[in-house]
């Protein structure tokens, strides 16, 4: 008796509009890039981030990364809402973990 199994993927693409384009967008791609992208050090007035297998990316670092458009070119907002609607927990650095 041979029993197949079909494993059976959802991948939900969205639609978001970003520095005046419209861009699709999965949380699959997302992780894509999360995968090579090392992490960069929270300076500035970065203090939100996503983890993702246990480092701490900038989510301005990230949406520049997958959409490839600069980090000056959109709000902290914006990234926040378009992570957060892929799934991701945005999550917010302490005052004492400020460098």
């Amino acid at each position: 008796m041979l029993l197949q199994v079909l494993a059976l993927r959802l991948v939900v693409v969205m639609e978001f509009t970003i520095c005046k384009r419209k861009v699709d967008l999965t949380r699959e791609k997302v992780e894509e890039v999360l995968e090579k992208l090392i992490p960069e050090t929270f300076k500035g007035k970065a203090k939100y981030y996503i983890e993702y297998k246990g480092a701490k990316y900038p989510v301005k670092q990230v949406i520049s990364a997958v959409l490839g458009i600069p980090k000056d070119s959109f709000a902290t907002s914006q990234a926040c809402k378009i992570l957060r609607a892929l799934g991701f927990e945005v999550k917010e650095l302490r005052r004492s973990a400020w460098p």
